[in-house]
């Protein structure tokens, strides 16, 4: 939902997007989960976004999260 938000963005804002957020790397798998997002969001979000954005295929990714397809946080049943 957060990498959703931010597409939702007009060109304009989304080129700003994260520009205050100092990161520690690139995001990896790991870092995108609920301790970042409750400890910090603003870094949680920027994570999500390039997570999202270094997809092949980014809206098929989507696709296949909300199909049920592909799982973020645990291995399908």
């Amino acid at each position: 939902s957060y990498a959703m938000q931010v597409r939702s963005l007009p060109a304009d804002e989304r080129a700003l997007f994260g520009q205050t957020v100092e990161l520690r790397g690139k995001p990896t798998h790991d870092a995108i989960n609920a301790m970042i997002l409750y400890m910090s969001p603003d870094r949680f979000s920027v994570y999500a976004w390039l997570h999202f954005q270094g997809r092949k295929d980014p809206c098929a990714y989507v696709r296949g999260i909300m199909n049920g397809d592909l799982y973020f946080d645990h291995e399908a049943p």
